[in-house]
């Protein structure tokens, strides 16, 4: 399926494929180059039919003034042991009163990282002090208090022609698992950037993946959830294999827009942390907390209509315009709140380097 333009036009139709294994489509462009599957109609858009893992996704957590960091820590999500030394822990903070100034804290369990969503925390710890506001991370290595301050940006390669780039263009830390390729945690984040692709459906796709997502918002819309129901100080899980992406207003607007390069994310900062691990909720995170969006599959993705009307290499949305199949490529490779405890000493900085999340589920004891 070459790209260039000629000016001696093909007069032959080739055969693409090696010895008995063979390529056809119906619809020139419709075949995707990597193996990928695509759906006529969303999985995303099936009613619930299973207890866990439906998408689930919550309202803003509550703040508690009574309450320092430490008690106000609440275990929402996670997978492994930390007697194990392999798992990760997702914990909710909110904090409304400092920690007494005869009190310490560190963490025996593993590396913490802490993502500020509102407020500031000030951290003193044995090797100075730290600021550490919203669009700032904290990292506290296993055993000692929090040493490091990263600022959340990144230097990421995007696409400069068409299709999608790796997601883990967006990896800021990683911790890699016992498994070549695949990680316990990898923390990422999608801050302001241009979409330049042509003829390709710019919002991320929709996908099942061999990866947990759990998702959070700092500030601002997350440019594939317009609905409203994505908000600050809340949070979204898409389990192993939980099928995902965009919300009908964002497929629809998407499939309308011109495409011209745009920035999406201004004021806007989404983040998350990625697990090869299938991810547990606790019995707080599902029930106690009164959270969680009860209708979040149905008002995110019930409303999206099944594709109609294909003709010449044009897949014809009801009410859209256009949606060129042709270049559409929806593959995904792969692709992890407030807090990550990664039950391993191995949370390491990325350093001009793709990370491959090319993985494999790990069914482990989830809390």
């Amino acid at each position: 399926m070459p790209v260039t333009k000629f000016n001696t036009p093909e007069k032959y139709r080739y055969q693409n494929g090696f010895g008995s294994y063979h390529e056809s489509e119906a619809i020139p462009g419709a075949l995707p180059i990597v193996p990928t599957l695509l759906r006529n109609h969303p999985m995303v858009s099936t009613p619930k039919n299973y207890p866990i893992p439906n998408q689930l996704r919550w309202d803003p957590f509550d703040f508690d003034e009574t309450v320092d960091w430490v008690h106000s820590l609440k275990l929402v999500a996670g997978a492994g042991d930390p007697t194990l030394k392999h798992g990760i822990g997702i914990f909710i903070f909110a904090a409304g009163k400092s920690m007494a100034k005869n009190e310490a804290f560190y963490s025996a369990d593993g590396d913490f990282l802490i993502v500020a969503q509102h407020g500031v925390l000030d951290i003193q710890t044995e090797l100075g002090n730290l600021l550490v506001r919203p669009n700032e991370i904290c990292l506290g290595t296993e055993s000692t208090t929090h040493t490091n301050t990263i600022s959340a940006a990144s230097n990421t390669i995007g696409s400069i022609s068409f299709d999608h780039p790796d997601p883990s263009i967006f990896t800021v830390l990683t911790a890699p698992s016992d498994h070549v390729g695949t990680a316990i945690a990898d923390f990422v984040i999608f801050p302001p950037r241009w979409l330049v692709g042509e003829d390709t459906f710019r919002p991320p796709w929709y996908h099942r993946n061999t990866m947990s997502e759990f998702m959070g918002l700092i500030g601002g819309e997350y440019d594939a959830k317009t609905g409203g129901g994505f908000r600050p100080a809340g949070a979204s899980l898409h389990n192993i294999m939980s099928a995902h992406g965009p919300d009908a207003g964002t497929h629809d607007k998407a499939s309308k827009a011109a495409l011209q390069p745009v920035k999406v994310g201004e004021g806007s900062m989404a983040f998350m942390f990625e697990s090869c691990l299938m991810v547990g909720v606790t019995e707080w995170g599902l029930k106690q907390c009164r959270k969680v969006q009860e209708n979040y599959n149905e008002e995110s993705w019930t409303p999206l209509n099944r594709q109609q009307g294909i003709e010449a290499g044009v897949m014809h949305a009801p009410g859209a315009s256009h949606l060129v199949l042709a270049k559409h490529r929806l593959q995904y490779l792969a692709g992890s709140y407030t807090v990550g405890t990664v039950y391993s000493n191995r949370l390491n900085m990325l350093s001009d380097e793709f990370v491959s999340s090319l993985s494999e589920a790990c069914f482990l004891p989830v809390p």
